[in-house]
């Protein structure tokens, strides 16, 4: 029994939808210089026009326009697990599986100055191929701290801090240390914490207006009201670093101009230092 029969009919796609799928995906395939790439979108062209059922999922379940865009629902999220469930199938250039991408959908008439934005995420349901992978860059940080956590752990000689860097055991210790020197200014850590709490709270907010929501438009009404200002105005906490770390450089600096030592000020090393 055919995917077509369930539903109830031959034509389930208009060949006119099918053939401006293919207008949508012709300038990738000039372009493109995968050729995996290239020919696994042409056998879901085929797929489509031959009413397979792998193709209609992958169809179906990409983003497509939906209710309440007027009122700031800008975000098409597609249907996750339905295109990832297509995989495993063979073709003639190799297997063909179902990767969940967001993208960004602009529409331009030629001038920067109006070019617009339609949707912040827009979800595709593409062959795997057709996209990169950040994979290789996780487990090589992986490998980095696995190496610099085993070192610090088994090696009983004396250590050299730069292979330390990535340790867990070293950093995890001196995140979690309390002990302070005679030359902090202990005063400070109750503004750092209220600082920190305060941006990681506007933060929270901030993430939440790029996700998926469908009445966006009324958070801009909510930050004109009094009740917003706490969050609206949490980047303030981040002048409050820079005036902190402005203040420590300035102690710092006059502490060793009035320590006696003849040691001249090098200023070359001295923002070198800071950049480190």
């Amino acid at each position: 029994m055919t995917l077509a029969s369930l539903i109830g009919g031959d034509e389930i796609l208009p060949k006119n939808i099918i053939e401006k799928i293919e207008e949508l995906i012709a300038p990738t395939l000039n372009i493109t210089t995968n050729d995996l790439c290239r020919n696994h979108s042409e056998i879901y062209i085929q797929g489509l026009r031959n009413r397979e059922s792998w193709a209609y999922q992958m169809l179906d379940s990409s983003a497509k326009l939906q209710a309440g865009m007027l009122t700031g629902n800008m975000i098409a999220m597609g249907d996750f697990d339905e295109c990832i469930s297509v995989a495993n199938v063979k073709t003639e250039f190799g297997t063909f599986k179902g990767k969940h991408c967001l993208a960004t959908l602009t529409w331009s008439n030629g001038s920067f100055l109006s070019t617009k934005e339609l949707f912040k995420s827009l979800q595709m349901c593409v062959d795997q191929n057709m996209v990169g992978s950040n994979t290789a860059i996780f487990a090589f940080v992986g490998c980095l701290v696995i190496l610099s956590t085993s070192y610090d752990l088994i090696y009983t000689g004396n250590k050299r801090e730069y292979y330390l860097i990535f340790s867990i055991y070293t950093n995890g210790k001196t995140l979690m240390s309390i002990k302070t020197t005679k030359d902090s200014v202990s005063c400070l850590h109750g503004l750092r914490f209220l600082s920190i709490c305060w941006i990681v709270l506007g933060h929270r907010y901030m993430v939440s207006t790029e996700g998926p929501a469908i009445n966006e438009t009324y958070g801009m009404e909510y930050v004109k009201h009094w009740k917003s200002m706490l969050i609206a105005n949490s980047q303030l906490g981040v002048d409050t670093f820079l005036v902190l770390s402005g203040f420590l450089v300035s102690y710092i600096f006059l502490k060793q101009m009035n320590s006696g030592s003849r040691e001249t000020f090098n200023i070359l090393k001295y923002y070198l230092h800071r950049y480190i």
